[in-house]
């Protein structure tokens, strides 16, 4: 299991701007968050029916329930499991009470254990008519990462006529990171259409050649643009470390001079970070919106 790709404080910034800056983005933290079932996962299947045990369980946490399943997808993405626990997985799946975020969970398990029948009801979920079908469909094939759907999500995202439908295929084909979807995802930078999933995905499927892209939407109103133009880049900077991007730099600094929003402001400094970027704390305070300290 990948762990996330960690930034790098200045050694000269105080603990309380560093203390901030791992509250707003966890990239910052001292030590990266270990997954709570990592010992589960290690054991692999062997574990699978304890995990599974735990994801039923009314009286755990949804926190809690949604991580075993979490485990019990990355497990099965070594290999084939019990059709009893695949059974119990479907089971979880399906029922209404339960939280989307854990019928998704559960449906991305099951696209892992790669059961046919079971998978290709679910790939027949993207042509729902029903806009929320076909989002849960299209959610749980990316937190399954499961190639085998990107056609489908291709058409998906380009002919849908529900911005929601088209939102969770661009996110899903972000997640999978098949380039086959790039042509459409630029298509949809170049036409504005559902932006912040659109620049998430063009973060994970682009190239260096992208990158000054990416830069146009940190102007634009919406916060939650800017913070997906943010997260985009840094993570081109994370999948492409030895190309020279410096030329961003320039951009990043404008940035987060003009950005009032301080978990923009903390994504702008994830990509300044990755450039080795020293900033000055003075500005750092300034752009998460902390008064400077008094002696």
């Amino acid at each position: 299991m990948a762990e996330a790709e960690t930034a790098r404080p200045a050694a000269g910034w105080p603990e309380r701007v560093r203390a901030r800056l791992a509250e707003l983005d966890p990239r910052f933290a001292v030590q990266v968050a270990r997954h709570p079932f990592a010992a589960e996962i290690a054991r692999g299947h062997a574990a699978l029916d304890a995990l599974v045990t735990v994801a039923e369980g009314q009286e755990e946490s949804e926190e809690r329930r949604a991580a075993a399943l979490e485990a019990v997808g990355e497990i099965l993405a070594r290999g084939r499991a019990p059709a009893g626990v695949v059974a119990r997985l479907a089971a979880l799946a399906e029922q209404g009470a339960l939280t989307p975020s854990i019928r998704g969970r559960a449906a991305a398990a099951v696209i892992h254990s790669g059961e046919p029948k079971l998978l290709q009801a679910l790939m027949a979920r993207l042509a729902s008519p029903e806009p929320a079908v076909a989002v849960a469909a299209a959610q749980a094939m990316g937190r399954a990462r499961h190639r085998g759907a990107v056609d489908a999500l291709i058409e998906l995202a380009a002919r849908s006529a529900y911005p929601e439908v088209q939102s969770a295929a661009f996110a899903a084909l972000g997640r999978i990171g098949d380039r086959r979807a790039l042509e459409v995802v630029e298509a949809a930078l170049r036409n504005q259409i559902c932006l912040v999933p659109v620049l998430r995905a063009l973060g994970r499927l682009g190239a260096p050649e992208h990158a000054a892209l990416l830069t146009v939407p940190l102007t634009d109103a919406s916060p939650a643009v800017r913070l997906a133009s943010a997260e985009a880049i840094a993570e081109l900077l994370e999948r492409w470390p030895t190309h020279d991007l410096r030329d961003l730099i320039a951009y990043l600094r404008v940035g987060l001079e003009r950005e009032p929003e301080p978990r923009v402001a903390a994504a702008l400094l994830v990509c300044l970070s990755r450039l080795r970027v020293d900033v000055p704390a003075a500005v750092v305070e300034r752009s998460l919106g902390l008064a400077p300290a008094t002696d």
